[in-house]
């Protein structure tokens, strides 16, 4: 599947769901080289190529800026980003 499809199907409803006050996570688990950083990240100088993360900052503040137009709305962004290899957090 494309970058574009893994996002549609997984980021987009995290994002929805963001947008509505929810907390999400993503948790990406699996044998060494079997694509867990290429599906997260992906090449983010390739608009093709990027991955959920990229894409997901993208469409995100995107939809902030057209919603910061409405009277009273207030966002506060926080995420954190770990990955843990070989038992050691990076």
């Amino acid at each position: 599947d494309s970058q574009e499809t893994v996002f549609n199907a997984v980021g987009m409803h995290l994002l929805d769901n963001a947008m509505n006050a929810y907390n999400g996570c993503i948790f990406a688990y699996g044998q060494t080289g079997s694509g867990k950083s290429h599906s997260m990240v992906g090449d983010v100088h390739n608009e093709a190529e990027r991955g959920i993360l990229p894409r997901a900052c993208v469409r995100l503040f995107a939809t902030l800026d057209d919603r910061r137009k409405e009277e009273g709305f207030e966002a506060t962004v926080l995420a954190s980003y770990l990955e843990i290899y070989n038992e050691r957090i990076f």
